[in-house]
């Protein structure tokens, strides 16, 4: 009998089950990743969904604020038609620790106006919105962010 015919050594399989558990531990850690990447790209889509929605709510001058106002409002992840509370006052954003809700505050930053070669461009100058939807990731607070002048 040759040694090929009589199966591999103790020390191949070994080899061979480190090299398997090194190979498995690179594949599980690429789609944890992977997994991770896919929770935040869902997290930032949302934000944008809802901005994109309270930015049509202002042109539509369903949100109006005062000059230099700002009002936070809290979402849930699923529902971005209705708040969890009423709009408060101020631009106090507080996103517990394990929050899935979505801090937004809306900010009438100032009138917009333009100026070309000494002069403004608008006859009534328009208004500047700002707002900035947050979310807690991980122990983190990500923001997204946006303008509209109406």
């Amino acid at each position: 009998m040759t040694r090929r015919d009589q199966g591999l050594t103790l020390v191949e399989v070994i080899v061979a089950l480190a090299m398997l558990a090194v190979l498995s531990t690179a594949a599980v850690t690429a789609y944890l990743s992977s997994i991770q990447g896919n929770q935040v790209a869902a997290m930032s889509t949302r934000a944008a969904q809802l901005i994109s929605g309270l930015t049509a709510q202002v042109n539509q001058h369903a949100i109006t604020l005062a000059a230099g106002a700002s009002e936070t409002r809290t979402y849930t992840a699923t529902n971005f038609t209705t708040p969890i509370s009423a709009p408060v006052a101020g631009s106090n954003c507080n996103l517990p620790a394990g929050s899935r809700n979505y801090c937004v505050v809306i900010t009438n930053a100032a009138q917009y106006n333009p100026v070309q070669s000494g002069s403004t461009v608008l006859s009534t100058p328009a208004e500047r919105y700002t707002i900035r939807a947050c979310w807690r990731n991980r122990g983190a607070t990500s923001c997204a962010e946006a303008d509209t002048i109406y």
